[in-house]
């Protein structure tokens, strides 16, 4: 399938819309055991993709998202799986 290309500011904006979400999202929660945020695209937009997407003014579809992938988020600490099957990755640490 073909995946939409976004520009470099449309890129950006979506990142910066995700991240406010994410910083949002950690505030109300306090991880005890697991993941305090879990994002992924699997046959469906995440909630919190579509929101930055809608956030960013960005027509964004589960399409042009890596399909299959997982993110996993704690305070200081993010951890991707990106496609089937694929490990998990530390992408980010404090």
């Amino acid at each position: 399938m073909l995946r939409r290309r976004f520009t470099p500011a449309q890129a950006d904006r979506f990142a910066a819309a995700l991240a406010e979400l994410i910083d949002q999202r950690l505030g109300r929660e306090v991880p005890q055991q697991g993941f305090a945020v879990t994002i992924d695209c699997d046959y469906r937009l995440h909630p919190l993709l579509a929101e930055a997407a809608w956030r960013s003014g960005l027509l964004v579809s589960m399409y042009d998202l890596p399909m299959r992938t997982h993110m996993w988020i704690i305070p200081g600490r993010v951890t991707v799986s990106e496609g089937y099957r694929a490990p998990e990755e530390v992408v980010w640490a404090a």
